[in-house]
């Protein structure tokens, strides 16, 4: 992962891997964050556990259905 920040009064572009990098946020003029949209399709028996780590994760559940004994879930 990522993540792009613009420095403030024209200083430059900074890439970090790890959020924990992160310059004081008065050096910081935007981010840039990556974020993906997917399809899951995942047994009955694991979707509790899919939706919960997603949760967990900042995902953002948007058209659950269910197909024969799978549930995709749109994230």
């Amino acid at each position: 992962m990522v993540y792009k920040i613009q420095l403030a009064h024209g200083r430059g572009e900074l890439e970090l891997h790890n959020p924990a990098d992160m310059p004081e946020p008065m050096q910081i003029a935007s981010i840039e964050e990556p974020w993906i949209e997917a399809v899951i399709y995942v047994p009955d028996e694991y979707l509790g556990s899919l939706l919960k780590l997603c949760q967990d994760r900042r995902g953002i559940q948007k058209k659950p259905h269910y197909v024969g004994g799978r549930a995709p879930d749109h994230l």
